[in-house]
């Protein structure tokens, strides 16, 4: 088994899933909902970075506490 940690940092959600590279399996998919923006000029969307990286940590320790990893792709 070569586990990898998936993530996908969006503008509507922050997606992550494990992907076992040998079999092509996905497992323990997760949706995370949107970061609360920063207030800013009209039009123009911010998040803290401070929030991103949490959910970021938070997402790696998750799939650490799963299975040990081979390696995360953003």
């Amino acid at each position: 088994m070569t586990p990898y940690l998936l993530v996908d940092f969006g503008t509507t959600s922050t997606k992550s899933a494990l992907v076992d590279l040998d079999t092509g399996a996905f497992a323990h998919q997760q949706r995370y909902p949107a970061f609360p923006s920063v207030p800013g000029p009209p039009g123009h969307f911010e998040v803290p970075l401070e929030a991103l990286q949490c959910r970021f940590q938070q997402i790696c320790a998750d799939g650490q506490a799963r299975v040990p990893l081979r390696g995360i792709l953003l």
